[in-house]
């Protein structure tokens, strides 16, 4: 394994980070429209959607009551519940991997915090910190044919804490049937939903 730690110019970072960026959310946008046709063409009526979304949405915003002294708890705002939130916490919603719910007793001040991991994200697992901090980022250096395989750059580095990690790996040889439809040049950054826990809260309250 080859550590990178290459200093870059923070202009040339931030160029960088625009442009990923902007291709990633061009690519949600694009996608976003035709979800309602990809899953009718699965079977998934529009009302089955409905119930599905608005029943995640029920399940995080129902009233909740104190495991101690029974009263009803508070649910804190974003600016209010970042002094609950550990630094790893704070660094997973800074990147948008995961949202976290605080909940508040106000009669005995006894308080949980529920983990939402996000569906679409760029993020995974750092292995050093275990923080869903971890960008990916694919760069081919040679682009597979039919003829030979190719070989790409992938650099991980995490959000948060200084792990940074850069190799290269092969890409398989294209087959006859695929290589009308692949085209060569660099490659953007996986979309890594990572080992993270699944979705929905970590605690049964």
């Amino acid at each position: 394994m080859i550590q990178d730690r290459t200093s870059i110019a923070p202009g040339l970072v931030a160029a960088r980070l625009a442009a990923f960026y902007g291709a990633m959310f061009a690519v949600i946008g694009v996608q976003t429209p035709f979800w309602p046709i990809w899953l009718e063409a699965l079977g998934v009526s529009p009302f089955a959607i409905a119930a599905l979304v608005g029943f995640r949405k029920w399940r995080r915003l129902r009233a909740r009551r104190c495991p101690q002294c029974r009263t009803r708890m508070t649910r804190l705002d974003e600016a209010a519940d970042d002094a609950h939130l550990s630094k790893g916490e704070l660094a997973e919603e800074h990147v948008g991997s995961v949202d976290y719910d605080v909940w508040l007793c106000p009669s005995c001040s006894h308080h949980f915090t529920l983990r939402y991991p996000k569906w679409l994200t760029q993020y995974g697992s750092c292995p050093q910190c275990h923080n869903r901090t971890l960008l990916t980022k694919t760069e081919t250096i040679e682009a597979a044919t039919t003829s030979h395989a190719g070989s790409a750059r992938v650099t991980e580095t995490c959000g948060f804490c200084n792990y940074t990690t850069s190799y290269t790996k092969t890409l398989p040889r294209l087959s006859e049937s695929s290589s009308s439809s692949s085209g060569g040049g660099s490659s953007g950054s996986s979309f890594g939903g990572g080992s993270s826990g699944g979705g929905g809260a970590s605690r049964g309250y």
